[in-house]
């Protein structure tokens, strides 16, 4: 078992160091777009290794969400929310998280989800536990319990996200669970703007729309072709096609 989850641990424990050092450093808004980009490296990974078909329409559509997340990370201005650093970090971040995407649907084809969830969170918990002890406590403060119940809304939010998404990794494509993570942008950059007093101006918010359009195109053309469907899920109800 571990053999067969060990690339989607890796990644996820990655991915978790990448994106928590990208936030030290870099707003939301500009961390979540950039990794709005997962879909176009699971698309070019996926052709390698089940058997997906990159076309000229994805390569089209790749550029544009590109753009629109050029339009994110130079809106931003030249203050500290938009720092080589924090962008350098975030696009590790896209590239684990990209990663564990692809390790999941592998590892779900041979392991239980609930034994798989068990791993990567193992895995992760190794990798990150000394990231944390270096650069993320603070010896002067100790957590409050409004801290606590921020940490119960991570286990519970985003820790329900992942029980639910390495479920469908058995049971559809790895585009069709791309697309559902296109609305991480959005919702993010408005939480951040509620909660974190983060401002995002009109040209990111124009990026943001322009990068969500083109990886929903990018998606929603992959997901309409049948033989991908019967290749990689294997048994696809005819009315679905």
């Amino acid at each position: 078992q571990f053999r067969t989850v060990l690339m989607g641990g890796f990644f996820f424990g990655a991915d978790l160091i990448t994106f928590y050092l990208a936030l030290q450093y870099t707003s939301v808004a500009i961390a979540v777009t950039i990794s709005a980009l997962q879909p176009i490296g699971v698309l070019a990974a996926a052709a390698l290794f089940f058997g997906e078909r990159v076309t000229r329409t994805h390569l089209a559509l790749g550029t544009v969400a590109i753009v629109g997340v050029v339009m994110v990370v130079l809106g931003a201005g030249t203050d500290r929310a938009a720092s080589l650093t924090g962008n350098l970090w975030a696009i590790g971040a896209l590239i684990c998280w990209a990663g564990y995407f692809i390790g999941s649907k592998s590892a779900r084809r041979h392991i239980d989800n609930n034994a798989y969830l068990v791993w990567i969170n193992l895995i992760g918990g190794v990798m990150l536990t000394p990231v944390i002890a270096i650069v993320g406590l603070d010896a002067d403060r100790a957590i409050s319990w409004s801290g606590l119940g921020w940490v119960a809304l991570i286990v519970a939010v985003p820790g329900s996200g992942h029980v639910i998404m390495n479920w469908a990794h058995r049971h559809t494509t790895l585009t069709a669970t791309s697309l559902l993570t296109l609305a991480m942008p959005v919702i993010s950059t408005a939480l951040a703007a509620l909660f974190l007093g983060q401002s995002v101006v009109t040209v990111q918010v124009t990026g943001i729309a322009i990068t969500l359009a083109a990886l929903a195109a990018v998606t929603a053309y992959n997901a309409r072709q049948p033989a991908l469907l019967r290749r990689v899920v294997g048994r696809v109800d005819p009315e679905v096609l």
